[in-house]
């Protein structure tokens, strides 16, 4: 019997949440009668993870806070308690030694490519530290981009044959089915109206949101009936941001549950990511399956993943461009086209596809 590990620690986090989520639930079916599934989670998501499970799967708890030192002891513990044959770590936070043969997914290297990011010092450069020690170690790295798989080899001197790309997908409450009541419910709860551009994500200075506002700015100049609306939880270290709910066009709707996404996805005129890096870029691939047109910068992994079914902004044209960009998107022809090929683009990738390889991994290591 083999012993497979996975840290589902983050299950409510952004992001990785996400990953696990979708994840997590495809795995006891990609799995054989000789392959035992060791779930580590919260005390708080027990339920949840075993409801997930075969009856002959296990689901441990731990709850050592998420980066922080006691992370070292007691997973490094609870691994050795478990008698592991394989982990796969979802995420860099492991103990820097002593753990089972590893499978690691990475999904970008922003601690590394934006070391002065706003933050504590002494945590960046621990996180900085458990990133490359959990890279190091790592038998196999899963990556959800060729992009994410160069910065490995090139940041970090990763040997190509030690990663494997697997993308990510867009789940399926992500659909062009819409409910016109509740996305009426969640307008009018919000304060949004039609018609509206969406940002989803965080206000870090690479997700370039200070842009965004400004080109909006510039779009409606002409007195164009258009709303701005940036999803996300808000963080008062960016203060432009923060500012921006001054203007009654833009609304900043602070952390929004996740039931409520594919209908402000559907509603939407547009869904515009100006980001400077992305690791992946998951929120464009579910707008698309939603039919949203799809507006984003041409960089890092965007291509890979809008493929031809965006509005591409290049960063060198600066909030012009954006505009421009934009003001494309909104053209009713061309919102046509970038829903019809957003759909077809977003078809292509799969959950159950990215867990029936992430299972070959494991095998592979373990055969």
């Amino acid at each position: 019997m083999a012993r497979i590990g996975l840290d589902a620690r983050m299950l409510d986090r952004t992001g990785i949440g996400t990953y696990l989520t979708e994840l997590l639930p495809r795995l006891p079916g990609q799995l054989n009668a000789q392959e035992q599934l060791v779930v580590f989670g919260s005390a708080a998501d027990r339920d949840r993870l075993r409801a997930q499970l075969r009856p002959a799967d296990e689901v441990q708890t731990v709850s050592p806070r998420i980066y922080g030192p006691e992370e070292q002891i007691t997973l490094k513990r609870a691994y050795a308690r478990a008698r592991l044959d394989l982990l796969h770590a979802p995420h860099y936070n492991q103990p820097i030694n002593s753990t089972p043969r590893m499978v690691l997914t990475i999904n970008d290297l922003i601690p590394l490519v934006f070391p002065r990011l706003p933050g504590n010092a002494a945590t960046k450069a621990y996180n900085r530290l458990l990133l490359k020690r959990a890279v190091h170690r790592a038998a196999r790295l899963i990556v959800p981009s060729a992009h994410t798989g160069r910065d490995l080899v090139e940041r970090l001197g990763v040997k190509p044959e030690r990663i494997v790309m697997i993308p990510d997908a867009a789940g399926p409450q992500f659909s062009p089915q819409r409910d016109p009541t509740a996305e009426r419910s969640w307008l009018t709860r919000l304060g949004i109206s039609d018609p509206y551009l969406l940002y989803l994500g965080q206000w870090k200075p690479y997700k370039n949101v200070p842009l965004l506002i400004d080109a909006f700015k510039d779009l409606v100049r002409d007195g164009r009936a258009l709303q701005l609306v940036i999803g996300g939880r808000d963080d008062p270290r960016y203060r432009e941001v923060s500012a921006a709910a001054r203007d009654e066009r833009i609304r900043l709707t602070g952390w929004l549950p996740v039931i409520a996404l594919p209908h402000l996805i559907r509603a939407a005129a547009a869904f515009v990511l100006p980001s400077l890096y992305e690791g992946f870029g998951l929120p464009v691939l579910e707008a698309m399956a939603c039919g949203t047109p799809v507006v984003c910068s041409r960089v890092t992994s965007l291509p890979e993943v809008a493929g031809d079914a965006a509005q591409y902004w290049e960063p060198a044209s600066g909030r012009a461009g954006l505009v421009e960009a934009i003001r494309a998107a909104l053209q009713p022809d061309t919102a046509r086209r970038l829903r019809d090929l957003g759909l077809a683009q977003a078809a292509r990738f799969s959950w159950d596809e990215t867990a029936q390889r992430t299972v070959e991994v494991y095998r592979s290591l373990l055969s």
